[in-house]
This record gives C-alpha cells, sequence and structure tokens, in this order.
C-alpha cells in the first residue's frame, strides 16, 4: 500500500497522481533492467567458475597420464580403455554452487538466499535451470570465442600478484567510469577470463574500488593543471595583440582559434581585448618616456655639442651609441636635439 504527499497542497492521498504515473513507471522499468542485468553477470559469473574447476581437473588429469606414460604404464591400460566424455552439469552441480555461493554474490546475481523445503530439495527450481542453460551458452561461446594467447594466459600456475595485474589490466580496458559502481560496471566485466583469476568476491570489489579510487585521483589532477578559457585568450592576445589593433581587426584574424572560442561571450572577448590593448598603449607610453629621458641625457653627457652646431654633425658623434638607437624616429632625435640647444 502507497500514499502520495502533495507538498503545495499538503495533501496525502492513497491514489496515484496520473502525472506521476509514467515517471514511477519508469524508474520501475530501470530498476527492473538494472536487475536483469546484473542477475545475468552473475551467471555468467558462475559458468566461469566452472570452467575453470574443469579446466583445473583435466589439468591434474593430464599431469598424471604424462607420469604414467614415463613409468611405462598406458593410461588406455589403467582406466581400463574407456575413453573420457566431455563431463556435463547436472542440477545437482547448479545447486552445488548456489549453497556455497556468498550471500553477497547470490543478492548480486538476483537470486534468494533461502533453504529449500526436504521434501522439494532433489527438484530443479525455475532459477536454477535458467542458470544452468546459461552456464551452457556461456562455456560454448567462449571455447569457440576466447583466443588462444587469452587461454594460455589463464594457466593455474600464476602467483597471486600474476593475477591481480592481470584483473587491473582488465579494468583499464574496459572504459570503466571512476564514478560509477560495482554493480553498473559488473557486466562489463563478467564475461572476461581475467575477471575469474581473482577468486574471492570481495577482493574483486576492494581492486575495483582502488581502480576507480586512483583514476578520479588522477581526472581531478588534470583539471587542476589545465587552463581556464580566459587564460588561453590571455595568451592569445599576448601573441597576436598589439597597441595599434582594433577589436574587428583582431576578432578577423584570430575567428578559428581554438582559444577565442572558448571564451563562450563575445562581450567578455572585446572587453578583454580592449583592457589589453590599453595595458599595451600604457607600456608603450611609459617605455617611450623613459627612452626619451634617456636621450636627452646621452645629449648633455657630450661635451662636443655647443650652440649652432648642425644636426648632421651632431648625429655622427651620437649614431654608435645605444641611447641614440633607443629613439626610433628620427625626427623625435632631431627635435629633441633642437631642444637642447636652446637650454645651452
Amino acid at each position: 500500500m502507497e500514499f502520495y504527499f502533495d507538498k503545495e497542497k499538503k495533501q496525502s492521498v492513497w491514489e496515484m497522481p496520473k502525472e506521476l504515473e509514467e515517471p514511477i513507471a519508469q524508474m520501475k522499468k530501470e530498476e527492473k533492467e538494472t536487475e536483469d542485468a546484473l542477475k545475468a553477470a552473475r551467471e555468467a559469473e558462475i559458468g566461469e567458475k566452472r570452467k575453470l574447476e574443469q579446466e583445473a581437473e583435466n589439468e591434474a588429469k593430464r599431469q598424471r597420464a604424462e607420469q604414467q606414460a614415463q613409468k611405462g604404464v598406458s593410461v588406455g591400460e589403467e582406466e581400463g580403455g574407456a575413453e573420457e566424455e566431455p563431463t556435463e552439469m547436472t542440477e545437482e552441480d547448479i545447486m552445488w554452487q548456489l549453497q556455497n555461493m556468498d550471500p553477497e554474490e547470490i543478492e548480486d546475481l538476483g537470486l534468494r538466499n533461502e533453504e529449500p523445503p526436504e521434501e522439494t530439495s532433489t527438484m530443479v527450481t525455475p532459477n536454477a535451470q535458467a542458470v544452468k542453460m546459461q552456464l551452457l551458452q556461456q562455456q560454448q561461446q567462449q571455447q569457440q570465442q576466447a583466443p588462444p594467447q587469452i587461454v594460455e594466459s589463464m594457466d593455474l600456475s600464476l602467483t597471486e600478484e600474476e593475477r591481480v595485474e592481470l584483473f587491473t589490466q582488465m579494468l583499464t580496458e574496459k572504459d570503466i567510469s571512476p564514478y560509477s559502481t560495482w554493480e553498473k560496471e559488473l557486466p562489463k566485466l563478467i564475461g572476461d577470463r581475467r575477471y575469474s583469476l581473482v577468486q574471492q568476491h570481495s577482493k574483486r570489489r576492494n581492486l575495483f574500488n582502488n581502480y576507480c579510487r586512483l583514476l578520479a585521483q588522477e581526472i581531478k589532477l588534470k583539471k587542476a593543471n589545465q587552463k581556464t578559457p580566459e587564460e588561453s585568450y590571455s595568451e592569445l592576445l599576448e601573441e597576436e595583440a598589439n597597441e595599434r589593433m582594433y577589436w574587428e581587426d583582431f576578432r578577423r584574424k584570430v575567428k578559428d582559434d581554438e582559444r577565442f572560442k572558448a571564451v563562450r561571450e563575445t562581450k567578455l572577448r572585446e572587453i578583454m581585448f580592449k583592457d589589453y590593448v590599453k595595458m599595451l598603449r600604457k607600456d608603450r607610453t611609459a617605455s617611450s618616456k623613459r627612452k626619451e629621458e634617456e636621450y636627452m641625457e646621452l645629449l648633455r653627457s657630450t661635451k662636443e655639442i655647443r650652440v649652432g652646431m648642425r644636426w648632421r654633425d651632431c648625429k655622427r658623434i651620437l649614431e654608435h651609441d645605444k641611447r641614440y638607437q633607443a629613439i626610433d624616429s628620427k625626427d623625435t632625435r632631431e627635435d629633441l636635439f633642437r631642444d637642447y640647444l636652446e637650454t645651452l
């Protein structure tokens, strides 16, 4: 039984308002899809476990056969000439796996961890039958599709450190979101053979959480070192703008530059440009005054300059000095020279 509370009218009703029917139906649909995906993922995981157990058993038989062959005893004679047949998963195998699973794994799979009544303990539940079919299909697909190099990497002689390394490598290849959850990302991982190298479910989850934490830290660090749009635009101004340039000229020149587009507000771009040009002009004015003062000091310190001296004669004396060369305009040099003569 559910009731609904209207915050505006401050009323509680037992019937669902029409405006909530569609959102609630959509929410329930998404919850069911997530539950179905987790269930399918856990069924595939059970198949992986069973397959690894079968591989371990076959490997043990192969090693025993090799040892017996070295002693001169044929495998056929020892086993009475009977040919081995592939082991088929039975209902008892499925029930045994379900009974030995962790409660946490059963919840992720979407099955209930309930003890069946004694009189029905030998029967196969619908869930168990579905698990069996899924495991068989998964086993057939992996036998047909698994590349040889991956199968070889699943050697049972791998150390625990090597297993963890392969599991972590799998996480890096699966495009895992660092802000997602274990349950959401599980369907991406369950079909990979490296997933089953780490046996404990809790250890897998811990490795996943540690990987996500480190990945989130890397992303945060990159963002911290990344320049803001305004900083990038300021660099563009330093490279392309000068004190004699107008806004329209600058805009046409750099309109295709990504640093120009990074600042989305046109008004802000123009304001930053005009402030930068104003600063350049102010600096240029201050620099010009400083250069003129240094040039006047050069004139005062030159003893050869006297009243009535011609400019061309003075220029030959001063032209090699850096303070003379710092004045770009020829007219400005001459005008300052004549101003100095008037003070003598």
